[in-house]
C-alpha cells in the first residue's frame, strides 16, 4: 500500500504536467527553491514511512501492543493520507497551492512531534493522524507547484528530480531508523522531521502566492457526497484487506473487486 501510494503521487506529477497552465515570468527566479521544498516534502513523508517500518516492533515493546495493533501505526498514517487527499487538494485551488503546502510542512511537524511525546499507543495513532494530514496536503499541492514554477521543456526533469527524492526516502528512511533506533529510544525516529519541516516552512514566505488569480478565494462546490462514498470505500477496503484470511473478509474482498470492476 505505501509503494503504491507513491507511485500514484508521481504519476499525478506527469498527469499535471498538462493540466495546468504555464508558468509566469514572476516565478522564474524561484525555480530551485521551489523544487528543492518539493522534494523537501516528499523526501521527508517517504523517509517518515521507512522509518515507522523499522522501528515497529521497538514500539509493539515500548507501548505492550499486539502486531495488528502496532500496525495501525503504519496504516492510520497511509490511511489518512489516501482518503484526504483529495480534499486538499480541491481547497488548495481556492486558497493556493503555497499557502497549503506550508501549512502541510508545519501540520506534519507538529504531528511528527506529538508522537514523539505520545505516552501511550491511541495517542500515537492520532498524532500519526495529523503527520498524514500534513503529508497529503503536500502531496496534494507538490505537483502543481511544479508545474507552476517550471514550463514544459524542463518539466520531464524537474519531476525525475522528485522521483529521485521519493526513491532516496524509501531507501534512506529504514537506514536512518535503523541508526536512530541504534543510539537513541524510537522517539528519535519522530523528532528528524520536525526541524527540517520548520526550516522549509520559513523558507516558505520567500514566495508569493503563484496561482490563477480568477480561482483563488472564489467559492466553489465540492463533490461532498462522492468524497465521502471514497472514504467509506477506502476504509472497507482496507479494513477487509486486514481481515481477509476470514470468511466474512474473503466474501467482502469478492464484492469490492466485483464494484470496482463492473
Amino acid at each position: 500500500m505505501e509503494r503504491d501510494l507513491h507511485r500514484a503521487f508521481f504519476f499525478s506529477l506527469c498527469r499535471q504536467g498538462v493540466a495546468l497552465a504555464p508558468p509566469s515570468p514572476s516565478s522564474v527566479p524561484r525555480r530551485p527553491a521551489a523544487l528543492a521544498l518539493v522534494m523537501t516534502g516528499v523526501l521527508l513523508s517517504t523517509m517518515d514511512s521507512g522509518m515507522v517500518n523499522v522501528a515497529l516492533p521497538t514500539i509493539m515493546t515500548a507501548m505492550a501492543a499486539g502486531l495488528d495493533a502496532a500496525g495501525l501505526v503504519v496504516t492510520v498514517y497511509l490511511l489518512t493520507i489516501t482518503a484526504t487527499l483529495v480534499f486538499w487538494g480541491r481547497l488548495a485551488d481556492r486558497f493556493g497551492r503555497w499557502v497549503t503546502y506550508r501549512v502541510g510542512l508545519l501540520v506534519f511537524a507538529v504531528g511528527a512531534a506529538c508522537c514523539a511525546l505520545a505516552p501511550g499507543l491511541a495517542l500515537l495513532l492520532v498524532s500519526r493522524s495529523i503527520q498524514g494530514l500534513g503529508a497529503a496536503m503536500m502531496m496534494a499541492t507538490g505537483p502543481a507547484i511544479i508545474r507552476q514554477a517550471f514550463p514544459l521543456g524542463r518539466l520531464g526533469r524537474s519531476i525525475g528530480m522528485v522521483g529521485m527524492a521519493t526513491a532516496g526516502g524509501l531507501l534512506t528512511g529504514p537506514l536512518v531508523g535503523g541508526l536512530l533506533l541504534a543510539g537513541f529510544s524510537w522517539r528519535a525516529i519522530f523528532l528528524v522531521p520536525v526541524p527540517l519541516c520548520l526550516v522549509a516552512f520559513f523558507l516558505g514566505r520567500l514566495f508569493h502566492e503563484d496561482v490563477d488569480p480568477h480561482r483563488v478565494g472564489k467559492p466553489t462546490s465540492f463533490d461532498w457526497p462522492g468524497s465521502s462514498c471514497w472514504l467509506l470505500l477506502v476504509l472497507l477496503w482496507v479494513g477487509t484487506l486486514q481481515r481477509l484470511d476470514s470468511l466474512a473478509g474473503g466474501t467482502v474482498f469478492l464484492l469490492l473487486l466485483l464494484f470496482l470492476f463492473t
